[in-house]
């Protein structure tokens, strides 16, 4: 009886441990690394192709922003690695890269991109150029600019 308790509980435990390893470094680019490890993805998956490498494209560029759009970019970045918190173990990578992307519209309006500078949001812009040919960064682009736009009317 006391082997069936452990063998039930032994899963919890281990994601439990999983999580809080990777939320422990939340605001860290390196946060991706972790998600990445612990999915088993691949280095071309989203954790590490698009997740930590514009992390750490933001972190080299954020001297060309302003205080608020330093701001805006420590927030976006929390919020992103919080929502990835929340999804469902067992995802996979692919799944993941889906989610994950549509987490981005919420954490870019809600943390005040529609408010930014046109300077800041044109420094968006060259920061994530490269991340801007995939399908689903140009769906979030456009997904962005319908809400500043309604948030107008």
């Amino acid at each position: 009886m006391k082997l069936l308790l452990i063998l039930l509980f032994v899963p919890f435990i281990s994601f439990a441990s999983e999580k809080s390893s990777c939320s422990e470094l939340i605001n860290d680019c390196e946060y991706y690394s972790c998600v990445s490890a612990t999915k088993h993805c691949e280095n071309s998956s989203y954790p590490m192709q698009f997740g930590r490498r514009f992390c750490l494209r933001y972190g080299k560029e954020i001297h060309k922003f302003s205080r608020q759009g330093r701001l805006w970019i420590v927030n976006v970045r929390k919020c992103l690695m919080n929502e990835m918190e929340k999804f469902e173990d067992g995802l996979s990578c692919n799944d993941l890269k889906v989610k994950a992307f549509k987490s981005h519209v919420a954490c870019y309006v809600d943390h005040g991109f529609c408010e930014l500078s046109l300077k800041d949001k044109q420094q968006v812009m060259t920061t994530i150029w490269p991340g801007l040919l995939s399908f689903l960064a140009i769906e979030n682009g456009l997904g962005v600019l319908n809400s500043c736009y309604t948030s107008k009317l």
